[in-house]
């Protein structure tokens, strides 16, 4: 009877701390990589990546966001882009701060991109998001 009243809450306390063990930051935002970046290090934010970079891709589109931050509230931010015709968007790259509680990709087509930010309760968002693509991507393939 003792040793089984120990089992159960080793068993407890075994569940108890994988549910505090925090997730990965490729964990809480599936299909983004995170990139280290000395530059990041010294401004206080992470990089993250939702593709490999490829040699013949460019920069298609730069935004800088701000949203600051309010007590009590989520802050959200939608990005999207459209390029021309025949162009392949390939990754976006975002480097923020603080760390979003919700970052979705949407891609409707292959030269259009949504992105929508969202942060944790009560605060800002600061950063910059940027979309990459092939030009001319099936002409070449």
């Amino acid at each position: 009877m003792r040793t089984s009243i120990i089992i159960a809450v080793l068993a407890a306390l075994t569940a108890c701390h994988d549910a505090a063990t925090p997730q990965s930051l490729e964990e809480r935002f599936p299909g983004y990589k995170l990139v280290y970046d000395v530059e990041d290090v010294a401004q206080n934010r992470i990089t993250l990546s939702n593709g490999e970079v490829r040699h013949d891709e460019v920069l298609l589109y730069e935004e800088e966001i701000y949203k600051p931050a309010i007590p009590g509230v989520v802050q959200t931010v939608v990005v999207s882009h459209r390029a021309k015709p025949g162009t392949w968007i390939s990754r976006s790259s975002l480097s923020i701060y603080p760390l979003p509680s919700y970052i979705h990709t949407y891609r409707l087509i292959p030269h259009m991109i949504l992105i929508r930010i969202s942060s944790q309760v009560g605060q800002g968002l600061v950063g910059t998001i940027r979309v990459f693509g092939i030009l001319d991507y099936y002409d070449k393939n």
